[in-house]
C-alpha cells in the first residue's frame, strides 16, 4: 500500500515539474511574434553558421598566396657509390683511366625553403569567388529571414481569424440548439413533424462539426508557431490582439519591394562571369620563386657533429616560370562551357526577374481587390445575421415555418463562409506583402 501511494506521489511530483517548467508566450502584435521566430527559430542559426563558415572559407584562399616556408633535416647513406671514369694524372698514373668512387659515404643536410607565388591568376580568380560566396551566403540569410516573416505573419494572423471563426462558431451553436429546443417543444405538441425536427438536430451538429474543423485547424497553427518559436508541446501561446469586423484594419498598399530570392540569380551571373575568368587564367603563365638557405657535412666514418666549423652553408635562389603550351582540350572545352552557363544565367535572370514583377503586380491586385470584396463580404455577413435574428423572432411567434427559417439561417451560414474565406485571402496576401516591406 505504501508502495502504492509513494507511486501516486512521484507521478503528481512529475507532473508539477513539467507544468511548472511549461511557459507561456503571449503575443501582442504580429511584431511580437516576427521577433520572437528570429529569435529563438533555430533554422536562421544553420544560417548564420554558414555565413561565418564562408568568411574563414574567404580568409583561408585570401592568405594561400602568402610564401610558404617549409624546414628540412636530411641523412643520406651513400651504400654503393657512383663510379665514375676518372683521368689517370689525378691519381699519379699519367696516360691511363681510372674507375673511381666519388663523393661521402655519410650526409647530413639542413636548411629552410621559402616559396612565393609571384603570379598565379587562378588564385586570384579563387579568391574572388570566395568572397562572392561570402556574399552569397549572406543573400541567403535575408531570404531565409523574408521567408520567415511570411511564415511567421501566416500563422499568426491564421490563428487569429480561426479564434475569430470559433468565437461565431460559439454563438451560432447557441442560437442553433435554442432552436432545437423550441423544435422538440412543437413536435411534442404536434405542431411539426419528424423531418423538420431532423433538420434542426442536422443543423446543430453541422455547428458541432464546424467547431471541431475549426479547433483542428487552430491547433495546426499553434503547432506551427511553436516550431517556429523553437517552443516545447507544453508551452502555450496567448493572443492579446484579435480580429474581427471591429478590429480589422490593415491598409491599402499600393507598393512592393523586390523579392529577395532575385539576388540570387544576380549572384550567379557574377559567379558565371568570375568561372570564365577563372577558365581562362588556366592559359596564362604562372611565376614562382624558391630560396634555399641550408648547412650541409659529409663523413665517411658515419659520425656527425655539432660544432660549427663542420658545417658548410649554401644558398640557391630560384625563378620558376610555367607556360602551358598544350594541355589536351580540357580547358578550351571548359571555358566554353563557362561561356554558356553565364549565357544561360543571363537569360535565366530576365525571365526571372519579369515573372517576379508580374507576381509582385498579381499580389498587390489580389490584394486590393481583396481589401473590396472583404468589405462587401464583410456587410453582407452582418445583414444576413440581422435576417437571421428577425426570421428567428418571427418563428418563435409562429409566423413563419422552420422551413423558411432554415434556408434563411442557410444563407447566413454561406455568407459567414465568405466573409471568413475573403478575410483569410487578404491577410495571406498582407503577410507575404508585410515581409517585402
Amino acid at each position: 500500500m505504501d508502495k502504492i501511494i509513494k507511486f501516486i506521489f512521484l507521478i503528481l511530483f512529475a507532473g508539477n515539474i513539467l507544468q511548472v517548467n511549461a511557459q507561456s508566450i503571449e503575443l501582442k502584435t504580429v511584431e511580437d511574434a516576427i521577433k520572437l521566430s528570429l529569435e529563438k527559430n533555430p533554422e536562421l542559426e544553420i544560417y548564420n553558421l554558414k555565413q561565418e563558415k564562408s568568411q574563414h572559407e574567404y580568409k583561408i584562399k585570401r592568405r594561400s598566396g602568402m610564401p610558404k616556408v617549409s624546414g628540412n633535416i636530411e641523412f643520406q647513406n651513400n651504400i654503393e657509390k657512383q663510379t665514375s671514369t676518372l683521368p689517370g694524372e689525378l691519381f699519379g698514373r699519367p696516360g691511363e683511366t681510372v674507375n673511381a668512387q666519388l663523393g661521402s659515404q655519410y650526409n647530413y643536410n639542413a636548411g629552410l625553403n621559402v616559396t612565393t607565388k609571384v603570379i598565379d591568376f587562378e588564385r586570384k580568380m579563387e579568391i574572388k569567388l570566395s568572397k562572392l560566396n561570402v556574399e552569397i551566403q549572406s543573400v541567403q540569410r535575408e531570404i531565409f529571414i523574408q521567408l520567415m516573416k511570411e511564415k511567421t505573419a501566416v500563422y499568426y494572423y491564421g490563428a487569429l481569424i480561426i479564434k475569430h471563426a470559433l468565437d461565431i462558431n460559439k454563438t451560432n451553436l447557441v442560437s442553433t440548439e435554442n432552436i432545437l429546443e423550441v423544435t422538440q417543444q412543437k413536435f411534442d405538441e404536434g405542431v411539426i413533424d419528424l423531418p423538420s425536427l431532423n433538420q434542426a438536430k442536422i443543423m446543430v451538429n453541422n455547428i458541432h462539426q464546424a467547431i471541431k474543423t475549426n479547433q483542428s485547424m487552430y491547433n495546426n497553427y499553434i503547432y506551427n508557431l511553436k516550431v517556429l518559436f523553437d517552443l516545447e508541446a507544453d508551452d502555450s501561446i496567448i493572443f492579446s490582439e484579435k480580429i474581427d469586423i471591429e478590429t480589422n484594419n490593415i491598409s491599402f498598399i499600393t507598393q512592393i519591394k523586390e523579392d529577395k530570392n532575385l539576388k540570387t540569380f544576380d549572384f550567379q551571373i557574377k559567379q558565371s562571369e568570375l568561372d570564365i575568368k577563372l577558365k581562362k587564367a588556366a592559359f596564362y603563365p604562372k611565376l614562382t620563386t624558391t630560396r634555399n638557405i641550408g648547412y650541409s657535412q659529409f663523413y665517411n666514418d658515419g659520425g656527425v657533429s655539432f660544432s660549427s666549423d663542420s658545417w658548410h652553408r649554401n644558398i640557391s635562389f630560384g625563378v620558376n616560370l610555367s607556360i602551358p603550351i598544350f594541355c589536351g582540350f580540357k580547358n578550351s572545352k571548359s571555358l566554353k562551357i563557362a561561356k554558356i552557363n553565364h549565357m544561360i544565367n543571363e537569360q535565366t535572370i530576365d525571365i526571372e526577374r519579369k515573372k517576379s514583377i508580374n507576381a509582385d503586380e498579381l499580389l498587390l491586385k489580389d490584394y486590393q481587390n481583396g481589401l473590396m470584396k472583404l468589405n462587401s463580404t464583410e456587410q453582407n455577413y452582418e445583414l444576413y445575421k440581422q435576417n437571421v435574428e428577425i426570421s428567428l423572432q418571427k418563428y418563435n411567434k409562429g409566423i413563419i415555418s422552420l422551413e423558411v427559417y432554415l434556408r434563411t439561417y442557410e444563407d447566413y451560414l454561406k455568407s459567414e463562409s465568405n466573409y471568413l474565406n475573403s478575410l483569410s485571402a487578404v491577410y495571406a496576401n498582407y503577410s507575404t506583402i508585410r515581409s517585402r516591406q
